[in-house]
């Protein structure tokens, strides 16, 4: 998931939430670099209310690296 598509979601998340959620969200759109990667080691993508980027597999991170197969 790339860094616009994460921010998409939360935005979207964002419509339908409750108020914790969505000063949540809000807070990690004004957090700086150290206390975003804080707020999503907390609110992981798998809890409740997910914050931070799914995780890759090892096919997604060989196709952002353009490459068409893990053999190479």
């Amino acid at each position: 998931m790339t860094n616009e598509q994460h921010i998409d979601l939360l935005r979207k998340d964002q419509l339908h939430c409750g108020g914790f959620q969505y000063a949540l969200i809000e807070a990690w759109f004004k957090a700086d670099g150290e206390n975003k990667r804080r707020i999503e080691e907390a609110f992981p993508h798998d809890y409740r209310i997910p914050i931070g980027k799914p995780p890759r597999s090892g096919k997604q991170i060989f196709e952002d690296l353009g490459w068409t197969s893990e053999k190479g």
